[in-house]
């Protein structure tokens, strides 16, 4: 999988959920900048930060890995 496919997947799940950048950085303690540049696919990311994404998505990692 790619960076880019990765950051499309998390974002497409951001918007199902309705919430912006902001609101789901502060949720997985990251920086909002940071999580635009993994949407973007600019940035790689830790586990750690992969399995907050996926908690707080509500979303399994498999749905973000393999959409």
């Amino acid at each position: 999988m790619d960076l880019i496919t990765l950051g499309n997947n998390i974002k497409k799940y951001r918007h199902d959920l309705g919430i912006t950048q902001e609101e789901l950085a502060r949720r997985c303690n990251i920086s909002a900048s940071y999580l635009s540049h993994i949407e973007s696919g600019n940035r790689n990311l830790s586990l750690e930060t992969f399995s907050a994404l996926c908690r707080e998505l509500s979303v399994s990692s498999d749905f973000i890995l393999f959409d």
